[in-house]
């Protein structure tokens, strides 16, 4: 019974393979059929379109060949003055002789000369046909066109042939018409030789008929149903009843198998056109191939024959390796499986942790995930605190069944845990699959987590901005465990995740943080501050500002300075001056001035204007509001308080009337570094830090004398040769015969505040990896732009910008070097656009540029070429690595295709997504 058994087992084996090598063997005939009606057409349609492209490139020759020859016999001044005698004997005989070298040398048949009436003067190659009226397309378009014209055409005389017709001038008179022909048996000679093949030409039986005017045709021609045979490389042709049918067929025909005398042909064919695209015949290509099939059959008997020997090999191990494939698959598919499972895990994580704004929450989320993934019983999170003495079980999840340790774990001292700590700190993985391993030193750590009833576990450290700041793990209470590489991959992905997290959280606290110490100083700030960008809009003020001028809160990046002119106008006395000042400054992003105001209720105010600039672009201006109308009224108060001054603050210096420093305060040498005798005696210039030009000191002193007062911001330099920035009020005294007797000075050091305004401002508005404009100064750059071209009736384009095989980058190199990839693209986007224009990174590899004052298409094109052509060469990192990528690009015109901007944006993104679609690395307008 064993035996049958066994048998019954070998039999269930081999048969289905008996089976499927008959299968196999029945199906590759079969195929080798196929491919080799395949390679029969293949080869054919190879020799045609070879056949066709040196017909047309013979008959491209030939008829260049013709017209110069034509132009040749045009200049023979002999020839030239017979025709004009009429002298048909004489010409004839001069012309025979060249037709006959023309013959002989160039296969030429037929060589007319034609009068301006379209009659023919004289046939060199018939010397007895003459003065008979020529109705040829050829001679008709050259006489209608007064220029060459070339074709093959089918004459009255039978023949079908190559003409070339040229006008004839002499001293640029048209004095007729010179006519060179080739005969299509000569093309078909030359193709036959050439290529080792045959050719049959029919025309249609009509139009033989209507161009030799004859009712019925004589019998040079063998005739078919509705064509007739007029040329053939075939020698001594007959038509079988089986090629007569081949060519009866009205349609064209395309590799036909023909037999004949032990030959094998395909037949081909191919319609023919006169001069006018009418269809008035068709070629037949005739190609032998018995060869190519006999080694084809030959190539089927050998692949049989093999065949057979691999089935009979593959049988015998057939099954040894069934299972061992089985396996193989089961465990690939575990893999995929797993991957898959990872994949979820990974987007299901950082969608909790990135997007989610309660982080607790998301932790506790993350935990939960991770411990249902993994099967484990408890997952939890521990931060240290206190230079690492204290570690604080801040989140837990326990499965069904498993005891919360959470409320034990507060703030627990690290002391007693001296291997565990260690371990931490080192940044090595706690990996424990039986708490029996641990080590003799860690007997503190094994004892507690008996307690809690663990029996393995696995901790990855958390770090945050370059710090270990606590752990995450798993652990298993009710079975130890072996941990896997899938185990170590979920915990430590969750670690890496959380630690991202802190690492966002950590730069939101510190850019509000900052962004708070901002507002606090500038609504701290005794005058009012105004900040504009570089169109003009408002981004940022002060409550003094809004309190000196008693208006209504301003919105931020909506009203302009145009509009806030428009509101102030009725509390401004001298509306014009300050007007033409404030459009001076516009005009000039370079300017500092200081100016004053005077307003109807009596307040007098010092505005002060500098520029904000940004690695060298003009980025807007910051206005200085201080209310002077007590120190205009008042100098007696200003030589009180400088009796005072060395209670200020601020750093006061006054001089004497040559600007010789006769006394500081305490404040002043602090800012300075200066000490008093280093400083008494010498000019202020002896701070001078060579950062402004001679104007803006020529202009400082003009406006002292001017208006006895001048505020603004000084770039100066301390003793050591630090450069510092000063918020500083020259104050003119004099006495009461108004000569000057002093000079007072007020500097305050804002040197930090600067910086935390432009820190703040970059965290805010720029992307932290390119340094371009990120998605929120990218709308509020578009909205300006879109306003503009509004006010001026100028045009706008917006370009979407995604890089092609970026994710490839990513895969293969890692992000570093993608990021490394996205500064190099926005370097080249800088280059290639104009300095009116704004490019920005929105995420990811997804760029955009702002086109203002679009003059055409010509413009985007031009800037897109340069951009994908830049792109497209390769882009080296670190000199060794070599990336080649492309760029798609969409782009969307304002107001051609839209007005509303968030229309335009999603015109250029789908433009973009089309270049996508349309092959990459190329521009697509949305219309």
């Amino acid at each position: 019974m064993q035996k049958i058994k066994n048998e019954n087992l070998v039999f269930k084996i081999i048969s289905p393979f008996v089976f499927s090598l008959i299968f196999i063997i029945v199906s590759t005939l079969g195929t080798l059929y196929f491919l080799q009606k395949k390679h029969i057409n293949q080869q054919s349609m190879e020799k045609l379109e070879n056949i066709s492209a040196v017909l047309q490139k013979t008959i491209t020759s030939d008829t260049k060949l013709l017209q110069e020859l034509i132009e040749f016999l045009q200049k023979d001044d002999t020839l030239i003055y017979n025709y004009k005698n009429q002298n048909r004997e004489w010409l004839f005989l001069y012309l025979h002789q060249i037709y006959l070298d023309f013959k002989n040398n160039h296969n030429i048949t037929h060589l007319y000369i034609h009068n301006l009436d379209k009659t023919n003067f004289l046939r060199a190659h018939n010397r007895k046909l003459h003065s008979d009226k020529i109705e040829r397309f050829t001679l008709n378009n050259a006489v209608d066109t007064g220029a060459v014209s070339s074709g093959i055409e089918f004459g009255v005389n039978h023949d079908f042939a190559l003409r070339v017709v040229v006008p004839w001038y002499d001293d640029g008179a048209l004095i007729g018409y010179i006519e060179l022909g080739k005969d299509i048996e000569e093309f078909s000679k030359e193709l036959t030789n050439t290529l080792k093949t045959n050719i049959i030409f029919t025309l249609d039986t009509e139009v033989v008929k209507q161009t030799t005017k004859q009712k019925s045709l004589d019998d040079r021609y063998i005739t078919l149903d509705n064509y007739c045979v007029i040329k053939s490389t075939i020698v001594d042709l007959k038509i079988s009843k089986n090629l007569l049918e081949i060519l009866n067929k009205s349609e064209n025909i395309s590799n036909i198998i023909y037999e004949e005398n032990n030959k094998i042909y395909t037949i081909s064919s191919e319609t023919l056109y006169d001069m006018q695209k009418q269809d008035i015949g068709k070629s037949y290509i005739f190609i032998d191939i018995t060869n190519d099939l006999r080694e084809l059959n030959s190539i089927l008997l050998q692949l049989i024959s093999m065949l057979l020997i691999i089935g009979i090999f593959v049988l015998f191990y057939f099954y040894k390796y069934l299972k061992k494939i089985d396996k193989i698959l089961e465990d690939d598919k575990k893999i995929i499986e797993l991957n898959f499972q990872f994949e979820q895990y990974v987007n299901k994580i950082s969608s909790e942790l990135f997007v989610n704004i309660d982080i607790d929450k998301s932790i506790s989320n993350t935990l939960k995930n991770l411990g249902e993934v993994l099967n484990a019983h408890r997952a939890y999170l521990f931060i240290f605190k206190k230079n690492y003495s204290l570690m604080d079980n801040t989140h837990e999840w326990c499965a069904n069944g498993v005891n919360h340790e959470i409320n034990n774990l507060r703030d627990e001292e690290t002391k007693p845990f001296k291997w565990w700590l260690r371990q931490c700190k080192e940044l090595k993985p706690i990996i424990i699959e039986n708490i029996y391993d641990l080590p003799k030193e860690a007997r503190n750590e094994k004892s507690s987590l008996q307690q809690q009833n663990i029996k393995s576990l696995m901790v990855y450290q958390i770090i945050s901005k370059g710090s270990l700041v606590g752990f995450v793990g798993i652990d298993m209470v009710k079975k130890s465990i072996k941990w896997s590489p899938t185990h170590h991959s979920f915990v430590k992905i969750t670690a890496e995740a959380i630690s991202k997290a802190f690492d966002k959280k950590a730069d939101n606290e510190k850019i509000v943080d900052a962004y708070d110490d901002i507002s606090l100083t500038l609504n701290s700030a005794f005058n009012g501050i105004l900040v504009i960008d570089e169109y003009g809009v408002v981004s940022l003020y002060n409550k003094n500002f809004i309190n000196m001028w008693d208006i209504d809160e301003l919105s931020i990046n909506l009203n302009t300075h145009v509009d806030l002119l428009n509101k102030l106008s009725s509390k401004i006395l001298n509306y014009k001056q300050t007007l033409n000042s404030v459009q001076f400054l516009i005009n000039n992003n370079s300017a500092e001035l200081t100016f004053i105001t005077y307003l109807n209720d009596g307040r007098v105010f010092e505005i002060t204007s500098q520029p904000r600039v940004k690695n060298s672009v003009f980025r807007g201006r910051v206005f200085s509001f201080m209310d002077i109308t007590k120190k205009i009224e008042s100098q007696k108060e200003i030589e009180l308080a400088a009796k005072v001054f060395e209670n200020s603050l601020e750093g006061i210096i006054i001089t004497d009337s040559d600007t010789n420093i006769i006394k500081v305060n305490k404040s002043f040498l602090n800012i300075t570094g200066y000490k008093i005798d280093d400083i008494l005696g010498h000019k202020p210039s002896i701070l001078k830090s060579n950062w402004h030009d001679n104007s803006f000191y020529t202009n400082l002193w003009n406006d002292v004398h001017k208006y006895n007062i001048w505020e603004g911001e000084i770039k100066d330099r301390r003793k050591n040769g630090e450069v510092y920035i000063t918020l500083s009020t020259i104050i003119l005294i004099k006495d009461s015969q108004e000569n000057i007797t002093n000079y007072i000075g007020f500097t305050r050091d804002i040197t930090k505040m600067k910086e935390a305004q432009n820190h703040i401002e970059i965290l805010a508005y720029y992307d932290s990896l390119t340094n371009l404009p990120n998605r929120t100064l990218f709308m509020d750059r578009l909205e300006q732009s879109l306003l503009y071209c509004k006010r001026n009736y100028r045009k706008s384009a917006l370009l979407f910008i995604d890089l092609d095989n970026f994710k490839n980058v990513n895969d293969t190199y890692g992000h570093q070097v993608g990021d490394l990839l996205l500064q190099k693209v926005s370097n080249i986007l800088l280059t290639s656009v104009r300095a009116s224009d704004t490019v920005s990174r929105l995420s990811g590899d997804e760029f955009t540029v702002i086109i203002r004052n679009l003059e055409s298409k010509d413009d985007i094109i031009n800037i897109v070429n340069n951009i994908i052509e830049k792109i497209s060469k390769h882009i080296i990192i670190d000199e060794t690595i070599l990336l080649d990528i492309g760029s798609s690009i969409g782009a969307a015109i304002y107001p051609d295709d839209t007005t509303d901007k968030d229309e335009l944006i999603k015109m250029a993104d789908e433009a973009m997504y089309r270049a996508k679609e349309n092959g990459k690395n190329r521009l697509e307008f949305y219309n």
